[in-house]
């Protein structure tokens, strides 16, 4: 990640959870995933790992495959 730039993970969920209008703590509920991991994901603290993005994109009826496949050329391009 870029210091100071957000990650294309980051900017995805924070996008999904405001269309979707579904809060952390719901979205923990959801998921599975911890709060405070989704909130270090939120804030760039931490890159959510391929389990955590399989589970982030199930409330949102969102390819896990495709969402994963974007985020790493996002990424690649990001950082050339």
């Amino acid at each position: 990640m870029i210091e100071g730039k957000p990650s294309c993970s980051q900017e995805r969920l924070k996008h999904l959870m405001d269309h979707f209008q579904i809060n952390q703590t719901e979205l923990s509920k959801r998921t599975g995933v911890g709060r405070s991991a989704i909130a270090n994901y939120i804030s760039g603290l931490r890159e959510p790992k391929q389990k955590a993005l399989y589970d982030l994109c199930k409330p949102f009826n969102v390819d896990p495959v495709s969402t994963i496949s974007t985020i790493a050329s996002e990424s690649y391009i990001n950082q050339q």
